[in-house]
């Protein structure tokens, strides 16, 4: 049976990248060796990713191998590190002005020197933007945790004030609360509040702090006879 047009590309497509990954294992594993110890090459687990491939540091890390053909005929990698550390992506949390170093590798060059100069010109700053943007991702699941507990007490408290309404004892009169934190004090917790009486739409609060919003709410409430005995509410 002759093949198709379409199957003899196919065919060849398939071998050009499997072709592709020798190369790439081939080229990548005496430059980990010449890294150190347990500095392991991995491929793409998608065979169409052509001219990739990675080498994993002994924490874990990697390094991104990009093969690529320069005008002068000369072939090169790109290489530079991977800033998805332990599945969490640090591309947003990298500070302002810095970007992920790389540095150009001939493919020709011995191993060795590839291996000294990204040791040499690489891993340094490559391991410094890495801690920072690890830091700023910690701190800023930090501040989301500290919202979100603010966020769930003022709302406990503005439940605890108010009282159904008594004109229908399955509406209450309530507030939905999206809190976040002065960038000059993360200890004063500010947001927009939008109060509900019977399920209407009743006053909107806009960037006041939490605090101020719950006062503001008890005062509404006493202005519509919705609140507990004063005691109850003052002890909230």
């Amino acid at each position: 049976m002759v093949n198709t047009d379409y199957e003899r590309y196919e065919t060849q497509l398939h071998q050009r990248r499997q072709d592709s990954r020798l190369f790439i294992r081939q080229v990548l594993a005496p430059i980990a060796t010449a890294l150190g110890d347990d500095y392991q090459v991995e491929l793409p687990e998608d065979i169409m990713n052509e001219g990739t491939g990675y080498i994993v540091m002994p924490d874990g890390k990697r390094l991104i191998f990009n093969y690529e053909k320069l005008n002068a005929g000369k072939g090169q990698f790109d290489v530079r590190g991977d800033l998805t550390v332990e599945d969490i992506s640090l591309h947003d949390h990298v500070p302002n002005g810095r970007k992920n170093p790389h540095i150009n590798v001939t493919v020709t060059r011995s191993a060795v020197d590839i291996a000294r100069d990204i040791k040499r010109r690489l891993l340094p700053p490559y391991e410094a933007i890495v801690n920072d943007a690890l830091q700023n991702w910690r701190d800023s699941e930090a501040k989301k945790r500290h919202i979100a507990s603010e966020s769930a007490k003022y709302v406990e408290a503005s439940c605890g004030m108010l009282r159904p309404s008594p004109r229908n004892t399955l509406c209450t009169y309530s507030a939905q609360f999206h809190i976040h934190s002065n960038r000059r004090d993360s200890r004063t917790m500010y947001g927009d509040v939008l109060v509900y009486a019977d399920h209407v739409d009743f006053n909107r609060l806009s960037n006041v702090p939490a605090v101020q919003a719950l006062q503001i709410i008890k005062l509404l409430a006493e202005a519509d006879s919705r609140t507990d005995d004063h005691t109850k509410a003052d002890s909230v």
